[in-house]
């Protein structure tokens, strides 16, 4: 394996942790009730992680399946965490005009 053999492993390694840390301060906010998700949202951005994910498995990628993994199961999380803590669904939202 050439020097650049070992660059994708990295790469592909930090790109999970970017994923994970910058979605660390998003969690922290919603459960503290600062920022509030839409379910409806979160659901599609998680759909589209999933089908990337297994987009690039069967492609046959490897070490890039690290971002796409780590982002659809952040993003999972994030719409966990918006069904309870979100809006969106049958409530309607608090910044709606009051007519």
């Amino acid at each position: 394996m050439g020097p650049t053999g070992y660059l994708a492993p990295v790469l592909g390694v930090l790109a999970g942790l970017a994923g994970i840390a910058d979605t660390i301060p998003y969690v922290r906010d919603t459960v503290r009730g600062i920022t509030r998700p839409h379910r409806g949202s979160w659901l599609i951005w998680g759909v589209l992680a999933i089908v990337a994910c297994f987009a690039q498995l069967a492609d046959g990628a490897s070490w890039s399946v690290l971002m796409t993994g780590t982002q659809a199961i952040v993003t999972g999380a994030v719409f966990l965490l918006a069904i309870r803590y979100g809006e969106g669904g049958k409530n309607p939202p608090d910044d709606r005009p009051a007519w």
